[in-house]
């Protein structure tokens, strides 16, 4: 489980690499896993925390790529992940 400063952590991280996502946080649908502009969690068992975020990234640039893990080593380090489906990165956090 994430918590509020971890998340709150998390969410400048992406708001800094991805400026125009959606602010608040939605609840994960698999019919849309692929979804861009927003972030994206999956809630723990615990009401109103999450075990994971993450946001989707078409086309990543190579400098959103360096500022996230710039700022993951920084902040929250161990936590991180990213995944490759074709052009889409995920870029995330789960604990």
């Amino acid at each position: 489980m994430l918590t509020d400063q971890e998340q709150t952590k998390i969410e400048s991280i992406f708001i800094q690499i991805e400026p125009k996502i959606l602010r608040s946080i939605q609840l994960y649908k698999e019919s849309e896993i692929f979804r861009q502009g927003i972030i994206v969690g999956l809630p723990s068992n615990k009401r109103g925390f999450y075990d994971t975020l993450y946001i989707n990234i078409e086309k990543i640039t190579p400098w959103q790529l360096k500022t996230f893990d710039r700022r993951v080593k920084k902040d929250i380090p161990g936590m991180a992940f990213i995944e490759q489906y074709d052009t889409i990165t995920r870029l995330g956090f789960r604990k």
